[in-house]
């Protein structure tokens, strides 16, 4: 009897035994896999993944209703390879867009998803700073944050160590910016730091063009801006204007950088779920509103309060962002609203 119950004592530690090292590499393995970047095959996207971008009430676009989803993305990777081939010719041809790379604190690189993005002022970044820290491995999301939290806290969680990181990153992550049309972005700009006394960070701007120009117009805004050119950004690589108006060529280094996708916000929510079947990120609808209507023809309004030569000046200092991202310097000006 006593060696059957010893007999029986070490049988049942031989499977506790068993079932411990099978929990602990369990949890190694699932440990493992959650510090590990998640790898894309952009050649692969799930089914479930177009059903659910299919069943979005806002797509496709009424322009788009008769293409399925997939030759709706294919066109998209298709556009993708276009912009960069432009970014390329403009580059190859424009000596003075070649400099070092850009500033390591321009970019943020979130490893579980493999995204490296490299932000612009007032293009959405609040909405894409939101989204990849939801969809990081990290506990903590957007939900309660202001946009002032999320831009000084989400940098610091996915700041890049060195240059030599962001060289190591660039030929597997997947990298991208967006833009929008200069001239609108300057409108905003104006709308949200100069005209309406909120942002104190601006306080010195607002009085420096109250001083010099007599008022705080559109009009002493855009002045502003090319006259502060002349003595800050004499060449892109080292154009100190400020990162609310700073031209998209001379912050990201698109002629150092081949970014995977170049973004616009024109088409912000149909570019966001292309961009989650290419990652494979889910990332969610944004509220960020497309630039037609009423934006368009309150942009034509400001700028006809601006004289043709200073319209001429911002044309010239943004120029090799019109070119790299076509879009039309005239845009608001040839067409009626």
């Amino acid at each position: 009897m006593k060696n059957k119950l010893l007999l029986i004592r070490y049988c049942a530690t031989c499977i506790a035994g068993l079932w411990f090292s099978f929990t602990i590499l369990d949890f190694a393995s699932f440990q493992s896999r959650q510090l590990q970047p998640k790898i894309v095959d952009h050649q692969y996207h799930s089914r479930v993944d177009r059903e659910l971008l299919e069943s979005r009430n806002d797509y496709p676009t009424s322009t788009e209703q008769s293409m399925s989803t997939e030759s709706v993305f294919d066109s998209w990777l298709t556009e993708q390879d276009r912009r960069r081939k432009v970014i390329q010719q403009v580059c190859k041809k424009s000596p003075s867009l070649h400099f070092s790379y850009p500033s390591l604190p321009r970019f943020i690189y979130e490893p579980y998803n493999n995204i490296l993005y490299c932000r612009h002022a007032k293009v959405g970044t609040t909405t894409w700073l939101s989204e990849i820290l939801n969809h990081s491995n990290l506990s903590m999301n957007s939900e309660g944050r202001s946009s002032k939290e999320l831009h000084e806290k989400v940098p610091r969680l996915f700041r890049l160590g060195s240059i030599r990181t962001l060289r190591k990153k660039i030929p597997t992550a997947e990298s991208f910016t967006m833009v929008r049309h200069p001239f609108e972005r300057i409108v905003s700009a104006y709308k949200d730091k100069i005209s309406i006394n909120i942002d104190p960070t601006f306080a010195k701007v607002r009085k420096h063009i109250l001083v010099v120009y007599g008022d705080l117009s559109f009009k002493s805004f855009t002045t502003f801006i090319v006259d502060q050119a002349q003595h800050v950004c004499r060449s892109y690589s080292k154009c100190g204007l400020d990162l609310h108006w700073l031209p998209f060529v001379a912050r990201c280094g698109y002629c150092q950088v081949p970014y995977k996708y170049l973004l616009k916000a024109e088409e912000f929510e149909q570019e966001m779920d292309n961009f989650s079947l290419a990652t494979n990120v889910p990332f969610t609808k944004t509220q960020y509103h497309k630039s037609k209507g009423d934006t368009r023809r309150m942009v034509a309004d400001y700028f006809k309060t601006v004289p043709q030569h200073i319209i001429d000046r911002l044309k010239k200092l943004y120029g090799p962002d019109f070119e790299m991202f076509e879009y039309d310097p005239d845009e608001f000006f040839d067409k009626k609203f």
